[in-house]
């Protein structure tokens, strides 16, 4: 348990590689069912034709192949999903498909590991009952601090200087200060986090750019508006709707300009 971009999740991916084991990783969301997870009647083709059969979910798939499961944002996960797995960790080790009527035994390889963010970032991420919380172990990840972050960085890029990483740590750092300490600016939609995958991020930015300038030789992208032909009437359909203060809503395929259209 702890913020995002800490090594939650490497941290058992590298536990699994050291060992010899194999992880399934499954990212939990408000609308996991628990039928995801452990399997529901799906249609198959067969010599009589379309019928309904039984299908194993991901969670039941690694439990019979006595892998590791790592259950990624665990408390995002609904109520009842949670509930369908009370049974897997406790002293029982085993898990009941009531649609088959049949009870299947935990291997003594199969392991659940658990990973979630704090309840307090939001994003639909809530307080799990203390009843389930006890079944596992729990481990507090601390925040990374400046060294980690360029012991990391320069274990990934080890052909980048140094006094490079520094400042683009450095950047993320001011960056974090500036949105979430002192309000300046980027308000909307907050709280935002900014860990060690924005400074990752931030380096494949600067290396996209150095590719453009050196395919296009010039440094500057070209802003300059450009208005299709076919785009005119919609455009001008658009501008009346907001001189007359209506709700416009903009109906096209995928990729046809509809954002670009309100952008401009």
């Amino acid at each position: 348990m702890s913020s995002p971009g800490v090594g939650k999740t490497s941290l058992i991916v590298a536990l699994h590689k050291f060992s010899g084991h194999h992880v399934v990783r499954i990212n939990l969301s408000e609308q996991t069912n628990i039928m995801d997870l452990l399997g529901s009647d799906l249609p198959v083709e067969s010599s009589e034709g379309m019928k309904f059969a039984w299908s194993d979910g991901i969670l039941l798939q690694a439990l019979k192949q006595g892998s590791w499961v790592l259950l990624d944002e665990l408390n995002l996960a609904p109520q009842s999903c949670l509930g369908g797995l009370n049974t897997i960790p406790d002293h029982q080790a085993e898990v009941y498909i009531p649609q088959i009527g049949v009870t299947f035994k935990c291997p003594s390889s199969f392991r659940v590991f658990a990973c979630q963010n704090p309840s307090s970032q939001g994003g639909g991420r809530k307080g799990l009952p203390r009843s389930f919380l006890n079944r596992f172990t729990k481990v507090y990840v601390d925040e990374l601090v400046e060294d980690d972050y360029l012991f990391i960085c320069s274990s990934l890029y080890p052909s980048i200087q140094r006094s490079i990483l520094s400042k683009l740590i450095l950047f993320n750092k001011r960056l974090h200060e500036e949105i979430m300490v002192n309000h300046k600016f980027a308000q909307e939609g907050s709280p935002w986090e900014f860990n060690l995958r924005d400074v990752i991020r931030s380096w494949e930015i600067i290396k996209v750019l150095q590719l453009y300038e050196q395919v296009f030789q010039s440094s500057k992208l070209s802003n300059s508006l450009k208005i299709l032909p076919g785009i005119r009437q919609s455009l001008e359909s658009v501008a009346h709707c907001v001189q007359c203060q209506w709700l416009c809503i903009l109906v096209g395929p995928s990729s046809s300009g509809k954002t670009s259209l309100i952008s401009i």
